[in-house]
């Protein structure tokens, strides 16, 4: 018979990992309603030995992305444990997975030094015409998933700033007949705003950051692999 008790002390060991990786509740900061995040603290997208070079984020055609933002490098090998945790959250049968893909890159978003993972997933189970799926995951918390996004459209800009204890989440929204804007996503209480409910920002003048999974999603893409991928 299990030990019931054992129970509550592991959720809250759980609980305790996820609140220690995700934002702070409150801090000083460049709000996103303002747009202009001050370009402080570290380069967010730190990618692994196994990515490729990264380059201009112009050059991959995002141009409502700040002028020289640099791409941070996607990652060039499948990782066959983050493909299972993508696969089981959104209950992806074995038999599709070959049909969906995902990106990855590893990324500090509260300035601690410790490296999380945001994966893009695009496919019959996760995308839509509003976007793809993202989930931010802790490979530090037993791999957990800290918050799945959904309408995402890449690249992603991180800001360089920190707001509210986290760095901005910057994209594209569009699609369901609604007009094409640029959303920041602010950090509150260890959770990330949806991009559904995003910040409009007019401009991005004074926004400094780097972008990530500038490589867009078509078959064969560099840095995109299908689930079932070794």
């Amino acid at each position: 018979m299990k030990n019931k008790t054992a129970v509550p002390a592991l959720f809250l060991s759980a609980l305790m990992l996820l609140s220690l990786a995700g934002c702070a509740g409150k801090s000083s900061g460049a709000g996103a309603g303002s747009g202009s995040a001050a370009a402080s603290g570290a380069a967010s997208g730190t990618a692994s030995s196994s990515a490729a070079s990264g380059g201009d984020a112009a050059a991959a055609g995002a141009d409502w992305l700040p002028a020289n933002t640099p791409c941070a490098p996607m990652e060039t090998k499948p990782d066959a444990k983050l493909a299972q945790v993508i696969a089981a959250y959104y209950q992806i049968p074995q038999e599709d997975l070959a049909d969906n893909s995902y990106a990855y890159q590893y990324v500090d978003l509260n300035g601690d030094g410790t490296q999380e993972i945001l994966a893009v997933t695009a496919g019959s189970y996760t995308s839509g015409t509003g976007g793809d799926s993202m989930l931010w995951i802790l490979p530090n918390a037993d791999w957990a998933v800290s918050q799945a996004f959904t309408l995402v459209r890449t690249p992603i800009l991180v800001t360089d700033a920190l707001t509210n204890g986290a760095k901005q989440l910057i994209v594209q929204r569009s699609g369901g007949g609604a007009p094409t804007e640029v959303v920041a996503l602010s950090c509150s209480d260890g959770q990330y705003a949806n991009v559904g409910d995003g910040t409009a920002l007019s401009s991005l003048d004074g926004v400094a950051g780097t972008a990530l999974f500038c490589t867009p999603f078509s078959s064969g893409a560099e840095g995109w692999f299908p689930l079932s991928a070794k």
